[in-house]
């Protein structure tokens, strides 16, 4: 067969002699195809007729139907003129998509209708226009494919082979091309790869298998199918690889020529015991007036990662680094992240440093930006610090912390100075609790899962470094906003004033006063903030008011960070893990050495590096927090039928959210399994029972049953314990109500309706179960198979020569030629059969 042909090769040849039909041997002389490829070439025609590109004519004729195609350009876009825009796209599962605009506007809805062949997670241009609700646009054009594998539950029916997708954002089923590996049996979990994407609206995908998973419901499985899903790729590409290789084991005395040496410093790391790099290194002293001198020293990624480089693009699609319970996946190679950039002690380094010197009060009264050289002369763990301070009495003493109590002594005192003058602008600190995973060491399985309450010195200890580096970042960005140097900012804008208004309300129902004035001025909500805490709201009041919160972002633009209560803000201190503080040393490079720059260009290489870097730093969460939670659902999975002690944290319209006590996980309890009918009230703190007066409120104390864990959905169910839970016998016969929030099937359970929408009767076996809705038909799914194709053909053969013999044995008698002429005797019509 010949390699170059295929479908895109066959429209065009009918396209070029549109608008009259082609005979399938026409089609073939102008592919210069051989005749052995006759019937390959039918399949592609027959292929364009299902997905309406192509029309079928008497005579195996087939003629193209005129379309209004999605380009697809191999290149980036830039933005252009007028209301056209690039950016990213990002499919909803409900059909419609929303592009975060490389303008820097905010994000274009897309409708369904106006989505065209785009794919999630494609870059595409868009024609925006203003709506009621903000920007509406249209795809035009696709501008570059980002998403390569998919996975998926592999299904076989008939003669059709498709894979599901396992993310509901991908347009599917997705057709199965070319051959399958031998253990891909159907309804395992495979990874595929796109080989065809749509190129028109009605198009379907199609894929190749290149792996086999296993089954669903299995740890391993689950975390890749996560990973799969957005993207993320542990492995470094072969070119970054080759490219880090070719650094040097040291620092070099070239590289140390013409900087400051920062060497007699007595700068030294403070971090977690596990941490997997060492970015930051920290030196300080007393100074007259009881003031501080202060030295954030960072190591200096941007003088390894250079711009347009192999190691640079990688970075730039990463992003940051991710943090599974069992690994890291790095921003950047090992080479660099766990070695030479990395602040290890008694090694030089070079540095991007800040020199600051405080008042007694905590004012930066001056600073320096400089390019050196250092050397950390101790790696000290948050621990170790604590107890050398006296903090706390727990750890076990470390010798490099105790050898530098003074300095450590200065550090803590600067420290506790920023924290309160950052307290008293009205910078917000939320005392919410982080779930901690305990692992197998030898299975790397979970064992427990904690709330890290933490030892109150250690927390100290981190505290300090904390403020070390807002200070930092703090400086930086004024500086760089003063000059007019572009950068990256971080920024953080005021919360969603409906939201407020809501907590304001909420705050007012459980006894705390909060006036919606107030909500708004960082100040006086860092006051409300203190004068609840400790109190028994106080967490739900934190919870509400974290998701009232804007989430905090990367931009060009430097608008302030509310939270912080900060006017400048970036963030400087962690390029190994984050791709902006990367861009910001860049930045602090030029001022340094005042060197000439093209401002445009380098404000659109950072918009863009800030539209990117906002966009994956929520891919990274959210895959940190899935896969938290599928860890949670595998700790409990063998514990179905178990009581636990919880706390209502949340409400929703079909069911309220608790926090198990002890393992700290969280759980849903459907409403459908409660024996009543609840609606949630207006301000979503509580629901009441309307028969039996039942109430459940947020931070209500409440025993649960485990009933159910779903690896899958990553999703615990309970129940509580007394007469107000429904049997689940009852649950599949029970109605919604109309107009009840939350009566009716849990979206997220499994359907148990059969193929036909008959309830009770489980699903046909998978022999016999048909192609679902929307799978795949006719030519287009018989693509991957070998059978069903074999089978066209022959049956294409038998009429070749069943004609052949009609031709063979000449006229019948008595026929006439014409369909529907007289002729015979008494004029009747002999009809050809």
């Amino acid at each position: 067969m010949t390699s170059r042909i295929d479908k895109d090769a066959v429209l065009s040849v009918l396209r070029d002699r549109a608008p009259r039909g082609v005979h399938h041997g026409e089609v073939l002389g102008a592919l210069d195809a051989p005749k052995k490829d006759r019937d390959y070439v039918l399949d592609l025609l027959e292929d364009l007729v299902e997905h309406g590109l192509a029309k079928q004519m008497p005579g195996r004729r087939f003629r193209a139907v005129k379309q209004t195609p999605i380009r697809v350009a191999p290149t980036r876009g830039r933005r252009s003129g007028g209301e056209t825009v690039d950016g990213r796209l990002t499919m909803h599962r409900n059909g419609f998509a929303f592009v975060a605009a490389d303008d820097g506007g905010p994000d274009i809805f897309i409708p369904p209708p106006s989505v065209g062949a785009a794919f999630h997670g494609d870059r595409v241009r868009v024609s925006a226009r203003p709506s009621p609700k903000g920007r509406e646009g249209t795809v035009t054009e696709v501008l570059e494919h980002s998403l390569r594998l998919v996975g998926g539950v592999l299904r076989r029916s008939g003669g059709n082979t498709w894979v599901d997708p396992d993310d509901a954002r991908l347009r599917g089923p997705l057709v199965v091309v070319g051959p399958i590996p031998e253990d891909a049996k159907s309804g395992l979990q495979v990874v595929a790869e796109i080989v065809h994407y749509p190129r028109y609206p009605d198009e379907v995908p199609e894929v190749e298998v290149i792996e086999t998973l296993g089954a669903a419901g299995v740890t391993a499985v689950e975390v890749r199918k996560l990973k799969i899903r957005d993207g993320v790729v542990e492995e470094f590409p072969q070119d970054v690889r080759r490219e880090a290789e070719t650094f040097a084991k040291s620092v070099t005395k070239a590289e140390k020529a013409k900087r400051e040496d920062l060497r007699d410093y007595e700068l030294v790391t403070i971090d977690p015991s596990d941490a997997r790099d060492h970015d930051d290194a920290l030196w300080a002293e007393r100074i007259k007036g009881g003031g501080f001198r202060v030295l954030i020293a960072i190591a200096d990624v941007a003088h390894y990662v250079r711009p347009e480089t192999a190691i640079d693009r990688e970075a730039f699609e990463r992003g940051c680094s991710i943090y599974l319970p069992d690994r890291a996946i790095p921003m950047l190679p090992p080479e660099l992240s766990s070695h030479l950039a990395s602040l290890v002690p008694n090694k030089d380094r070079l540095t991007m440093a800040v020199l600051v010197e405080l008042s007694a009060t905590g004012a930066v009264k001056k600073h320096r930006f400089i390019e050196g050289v250092m050397r950390s002369r101790a790696r000290i763990t948050y621990d170790g610090a604590a107890r050398a301070l006296g903090l706390t009495d727990q750890p076990k003493r470390e010798k490099e912390a105790e050898d530098r109590i003074e300095m450590l002594r200065v550090l803590f005192d600067a420290a506790k100075v920023l924290r309160a003058r950052r307290s008293k602008r009205g910078s917000l600190n939320f005392d919410l609790p982080e779930p901690r995973l305990k692992l197998d060491e030898e299975t790397q399985e979970p064992i427990d899962v904690y709330r890290q309450k933490g030892d109150p010195g250690i927390r100290q200890a981190y505290n300090l470094v904390e403020e070390m580096m807002l200070l930092a970042n703090e400086t930086v960005a004024e500086d760089l906003e003063r000059r007019g140097m572009p950068a990256v900012y971080r920024v953080h804008g005021i919360p969603d004033e409906k939201k407020l208004l809501k907590v304001t309300e909420v705050a007012h129902a459980l006894g705390e006063v909060l006036s919606p004035d107030d909500a708004v001025v960082p100040k006086e909500l860092a006051k409300f903030v203190r004068r609840i805490e400790g109190k028994p709201n106080a967490r739900t009041i934190h919870y509400l008011l974290l998701r009232a919160m804007q989430q905090a972002a990367y931009d060009t633009k430097c608008i302030g960070h509310f939270a912080l209560a900060a006017k400048y803000y970036c963030h400087f201190t962690s390029p190994i893990r984050r791709y902006p503080d990367l861009c910001v040393h860049r930045a602090m490079k030029v001022v340094i050495r005042d060197e000439e720059y093209y401002g445009d260009d380098l404000r659109r290489d950072f918009k863009r590096a800030s539209i990117e870097a906002s966009r994956l730093e929520r891919r990274a969460t959210k895959l940190e927090r899935d896969v938290l939670d599928l860890y949670r659902c595998v700790l409990m999975q063998d514990r179905i039928g178990e009581e636990f002690d919880a706390t209502i944290t949340g409400m929703s319209g079909h069911g309220f959210y608790s926090s198990f006590d002890e393992p700290f996980v969280d759980a849903l309890t459907p409403l459908e399994r409660l024996a009543d009918y609840f609606e949630v009230d207006d301000l979503g703190i509580r629901m009441i029972g309307e028969r039996t007066g039942t109430r459940f409120e947020l931070g209500d104390k409440i025993r649960l049953r485990l009933e159910n864990v779903s690896l899958e959905r990553r999703e615990i169910t309970a129940v509580p314990i007394g007469d107000i839970t429904r049997d689940p016998d009852q649950v599949a016969s029970r109605k919604a109500l109309p107009g009840r929030r939350g009566q009716g099937r849990d979206r997220g359970a499994a359907d148990d309706r059969g193929p036909r929408g008959d309830r009770g009767r489980g699903r046909k076996s998978e022999r016999d179960e048909g192609a679902p809705k929307g799978a795949p038909k006719g030519p287009a799914a018989r693509r991957g198979d070998d059978a069903g194709r074999k089978k066209r053909r022959d049956a294409r053969d038998e009429k070749r020569e069943k004609k052949k013999e009609r031709r063979g044995r000449g006229k019948p008698k008595g026929s006439v030629s014409g369909g529907g002429s007289k002729g015979g005797k008494g004029g009747k019509t002999r009809r050809k059969r």
